[in-house]
């Protein structure tokens, strides 16, 4: 595993929600020592509608601009837009977003992950998208695409059966930022969805579908 994408996978070991037994979009935010799980329509949640989540505010050595997860099903489209403000003594911080009780028969393979962001010199980020076929809420199982850059793009298959999450997970590291007397800001805007060729191939499918009933109506 790359060293950069190392403290991502090692996010899970602090505070795994359970599996859900209903469709939950779930925003994670933890330093390693304090966890805040923001769920849709929670009392923290300050989006009110319904399939996303946003939250902005105070978090332990850090101050968030943004923290926004949406998502949308059949097909897969999973959201993080997280902006932040630190100082180079403010440590690790990730952002997981999580969403379960999704349909494997719904979403074409392979999976495709994109984002785009910024952040002072000398920061370190990573980023990833996980699929988990126990449908775990922030469940790491298989990874779809990883990084250490802030801009990229990847794509990945998976061996799911049936009712499987998707996690987006996030880490800013400011130890290597020189000091300053005001903190600086970094963001990161990531989607999850199925690969646009597949997704374009599936699109296809259904008009011919249509085609076919309204010749055969």
């Amino acid at each position: 595993m790359n060293k950069l994408l190392a403290p991502i996978a090692a996010a899970a070991t602090f505070a795994l929600a359970p599996a859900m037994s209903q469709a939950a979009l779930i925003v994670q935010i933890t330093d390693g020592t304090n966890t805040l799980n923001i769920a849709d329509g929670s009392a923290l949640d300050q989006d009110a509608s319904v399939g996303g989540v946003a939250f902005a505010g105070a978090f332990g050595a850090w101050t968030f601009t943004t923290a926004v997860g949406a998502a949308n099903d059949n097909p897969l489209l999973l959201h993080l837009n997280a902006g932040v403000n630190g100082r180079s003594n403010s440590g690790g911080l990730w952002i997981n977003l999580t969403y379960t009780d999704l349909d494997a028969a719904a979403d074409p393979m392979p999976f495709y992950l994109e984002g785009g962001g910024s952040g002072p010199t000398g920061a370190q980020v990573a980023w990833a998208g996980y699929v988990d076929d126990d449908n775990t809420a922030f469940g790491m199982s298989e990874l779809i695409f990883g990084t250490n850059v802030y801009n990229a793009a990847g794509s990945g298959a998976a061996q799911l059966s049936g009712t499987y999450s998707a996690t987006i997970s996030a880490y800013f590291d400011y130890s290597g930022v020189s000091y300053r007397t005001f903190p600086q800001g970094a963001s990161l805007d990531i989607n999850l969805i199925p690969e646009p060729t597949s997704l374009a191939l599936m699109g296809l499918g259904l008009v011919a579908l249509g085609a076919t009933r309204r010749r055969k109506a």
